[in-house]
């Protein structure tokens, strides 16, 4: 679904200008349309809604006084906005703006961008926004159970049909509010590419972004640090910022499942570990401790013995929670902790010993605060 807001980061809408109804700028957009002479006939019935509704002619000089009468008769149609072209010096009616105002329909104003340049980019963009939400909806498909007698081959053509047997995958977690944006869609569309026996294709997914690079031979299917975080850079998404895991290669359809879910996994161990790139089989133990952060009764488990630690920081201002949460950070390395933290390793061994001992652990406790710590802010 497409909303009128997200129309205006196209280029060729770059120049409109909003003059009403900037509450109704999350409309969902159904279509496009152009009103020309519909005005002088007084004929309405062509309008379906959520269309978005160009017009050239409305505000001419034979017609203007119609105005009003035609943006009623739009929102009594279900529009989902009005950008009406603007020529030398006329202007907008106030009781086009009011009507417009009152009903929260969005209403714009341009004056150089060409009604066909307007319809080619959101058109475009609808389409890339469309297969995008196929390749996710397959996505989903590859990662659960395949139905209706799908084989992981035919549904990873079903993402890309130029998507090869060899594939590695990397995942992009970042920032910005919305991955599927138009111009984060364009950026995709323009840097994914084909060659004669290698695919390189970017799909938003799951709040972020999965790159295939895909080949006929495991060699030419490599994601080298550098080589993801430009791509993901290239992209919109800022380096500094993003957190980009990398599966281990698939060597055949049937292998894509896995390499797609180790990379988000690889992902989200860099929010963990607040590293801007980490491979899924260079994660160490957390490569198992994604096994119990993706189980329910293991989240709330570990939820709930942080939540003892909280309360007793809240009660002693103890830090043990910044303590643990640095320890983690560190992959359980005391004097890294401690230098990060400003504190003797002998005030961090004591801190973990107390939180130790208020959730009743035994034995080795600095492994399973580790555990209990790396499920929470996997899980966060």
């Amino acid at each position: 679904m497409i909303r009128v807001r997200e129309l205006l980061e196209l280029e060729p809408f770059g120049e409109f200008e909003l003059l009403a109804g900037e509450g109704g700028l999350d409309r969902p957009v159904a279509g496009y349309s152009v009103l020309d002479y519909e005005v002088e006939h007084g004929d309405y019935s062509e309008f379906a809604p959520g269309e978005f509704v160009i017009s050239s002619l409305l505000l001419v000089r034979e017609l203007s006084g119609k105005a009003g009468a035609a943006v009623t008769r739009l929102v009594e149609r279900g529009v989902a906005a009005l950008a009406v072209r603007v020529f030398d010096r006329a202007e907008v009616p106030a009781e086009m703006r009011a009507i417009a105002e009152r009903e929260n329909l969005p209403l714009f104003v341009f004056r150089k961008a060409h009604v066909n340049d307007l319809f080619i980019a959101a058109n475009g963009f609808s389409r890339a926004r469309e297969r995008s939400e196929h390749a996710s909806r397959k996505l989903d498909e590859l990662l659960g159970v395949p139905s209706g007698g799908s084989t992981p081959a035919s549904i990873v053509r079903a993402i890309d049909p130029q998507l090869l047997p060899c594939c590695t995958v990397a995942f992009c977690v970042s920032p910005k509010d919305d991955p599927l944006s138009a111009a984060t869609l364009r950026l995709m569309v323009r840097y994914s590419a084909s060659e004669p026996s290698a695919r390189r294709l970017f799909v938003p997914y799951a709040g972020g972004a999965l790159l295939f690079a895909s080949a006929q031979e495991p060699g030419r299917a490599a994601i080298s640090e550098a080589l993801a975080m430009k791509a993901f850079r290239d992209i919109g998404f800022e380096p500094e910022k993003c957190r980009v895991g990398v599966g281990s290669t698939a060597q055949g359809y049937e292998e894509y499942a896995l390499a797609v879910s180790e990379a988000m996994r690889a992902a989200r161990i860099c929010r963990v570990l607040d590293a801007p790139f980490i491979r899924f089989d260079e994660a160490g133990a957390y490569r198992f401790v994604m096994a119990a952060a993706e189980d329910r009764s293991a989240r709330r488990l570990c939820a709930k013995a942080v939540a003892v630690i909280e309360s007793y920081d809240a009660a002693n201002s103890s830090g043990l929670l910044e303590t643990l949460a640095e320890y983690v950070r560190t992959r359980g390395d005391v004097r890294a902790a401690a230098q990060s933290l400003f504190q003797h390793p002998n005030t961090i061994r004591y801190r973990l010993k107390k939180a130790a001992s208020l959730l009743g652990l035994t034995g080795d406790v600095y492994e399973q605060l580790f555990i209990v710590m790396s499920v929470y802010l996997i899980d966060r």
